[in-house]
Order: structure tokens, then sequence, then C-alpha cells
């Protein structure tokens, strides 16, 4: 399985003299990235949010780290702050009263261009979240990792700091704890890319004023409604 880490970055080595300089560049290029990790480990959108600035602030403050690979070294940044935050979180959680619930997120915190949701897939659902609160913290980690952004498990093992073997054998322990409610993820995301694409369609055609294409997709929907229905 490809990784997704960009493979002109594995060549260029960040020196101590520039990567300081080089923080706000990262950020830009990264935080979506970031964000998308952090949302899918924690499941709320202040809490991602807070972690990402935390991350890229503390990149400010350090001495001038040498990096190698920025976006795995940033991958691993998120997701160490993520483990400490899950594994606290959930001992304060064994005191609430409840069920406690992921929080949704909504589309004015998405990106706007094809590459960045390609890249994030944030649109993810409700249910994948929820889904994902039946895992150990460190299983949520190496799954997010592994299914979502197919990353190696030799990356996954030294941003974690178990073996490779570990990370196998903690990726197919959450796989079997997950089997009943996965195709029903893959389905829903499904569903969704279907919709964008008739919604993409509409509003295309509407921007220019082309009738024929509106009331097709309009069709569409209305036809897939009453399927869902029937």
């Amino acid at each position: 399985m490809q990784s997704n880490l960009d493979p002109g970055l594995n060549q260029h080595k960040y020196t101590p003299e520039t990567s300081s300089l080089d923080v706000g560049a990262l950020y830009n290029r990264y935080k979506n990235y970031a964000f998308s990790i952090a949302y899918r480990m924690l499941g709320t959108v202040t809490e991602a949010e807070d972690i990402v600035q935390d991350c890229f602030t503390g990149l400010h403050s350090m001495p001038k780290p040498d990096i190698h690979n920025p976006k795995s070294y940033i991958a691993k940044l998120i997701v160490n702050r993520c483990l400490n935050l899950l594994n606290s979180a959930r001992n304060q959680r064994e005191h609430y009263v409840g069920e406690w619930l992921p929080e949704p997120l909504g589309m004015h915190d998405m990106t706007n261009t094809p590459e960045e949701m390609m890249q994030q897939k944030e649109m993810i659902s409700y249910a994948y979240l929820v889904m994902l609160e039946r895992l150990s913290p460190m299983e949520r980690a190496v799954f997010v990792l592994r299914e979502a952004f197919e990353h190696d498990y030799s990356e996954i093992a030294g941003w974690l700091g178990k073996t490779e073997s570990n990370c196998r054998q903690i990726y197919s322990r959450a796989r079997r704890n997950l089997p009943e409610v996965l195709p029903v993820i893959e389905q829903v995301y499904a569903d969704w890319k279907a919709k964008e694409e008739v919604l993409s369609r509409f509003t295309m055609a509407f921007l220019q004023h082309d009738v024929q294409p509106c009331w097709s997709c309009l069709l569409t929907r209305l036809y897939s409604r009453r399927m869902g229905a029937a």
C-alpha cells in the first residue's frame, strides 16, 4: 500500500538553518493534513484545532530542528499530542454519566479545492467517529493512520514507538472490533460522493444559466429519494 507522503520530501533535507524559517510555509502546506488526523482521532473540531495550533506553535518555539521529512515529522507530533489527550479524556469519561458523542464537522469547516478534499476526505460520516470510540487510543491511532491515510507500518511504528509487528497486530485487532460497522461506513461515504457529484453538476449548470442540466440533476435527486423511500 502506497504512503501518502510526497515522494520529493524524502530526499529534501530541512537544515537547522532553514527549518525554523519554513514553519509558516509548513503550516500553510500541512495544516489541513494535520487537522484531518487530529479530527479523526479526537472527534471534535475545537480539540483538533487546538492540537494543530499547539503543534505549529511548538515548532516556532523549538530549537531549530533538523527535519528530514516535514510531513512525517508533523504527523508524529499530531498523533502523540492526540494520544495524550485521548488517554486523559478516557480517564475523565469514566466518571461521565451518559454516552459521549463526537462533534460533527460542518460544511463551513471544509476546504474548497478538489485536491484538499481528496486528501482529507473530511466529509467522513458521524457514524465513523462514533465507531472509533469503540477503539482504544492506540488502536484508533494505528487504524486512522493506516485506513484513512494509508501510511506504511514502518512509518506508523516510528511515530508511535512500536515495532511494525506490533502495529500490524494492533490494526488487525481494531479491524476485528469493527467488522459489522465498516460496510455501513463505506456505503455512507459512497452515497455522499454521489450526492456531491449531482450537487456539483447542478451548481455549475445554475451558474451558467443552463436550464436543461439543472432539471436533469433535480430529476436524478428526486428519483434517488423515491427509490430510497421504496
